[in-house]
């Protein structure tokens, strides 16, 4: 499961994956919706990365420091 309208960006090719992607990062910032980075769970440190990454592509983003755990056990909206 994921957050609604998240995107996938693994560690492991994120830039690559920022690159195709870029049309669409675009468009949601053109629309005024922020990037927000999540992980699993508060002690997964990907997020951190995932965001340095996105940074260094210029994009301005914050992290969600309780991660995917933390949404859902808020009650938050799941796909």
């Amino acid at each position: 499961g994921h957050i609604p309208g998240a995107i996938n960006l693994p560690k492991t090719n994120c830039d690559e994956q920022i690159v195709k992607r870029e049309a669409e990062i675009k468009a949601a910032l053109a629309a005024n919706k922020p990037i927000v980075v999540y992980c699993t769970n508060l002690l997964c440190p990907d997020a951190r990365t995932v965001a340095n990454h996105l940074a260094s592509f210029g994009y301005s983003c914050s992290t969600f420091g309780g991660g995917w755990d933390s949404w859902k056990e808020s009650g938050m909206p799941t796909e």
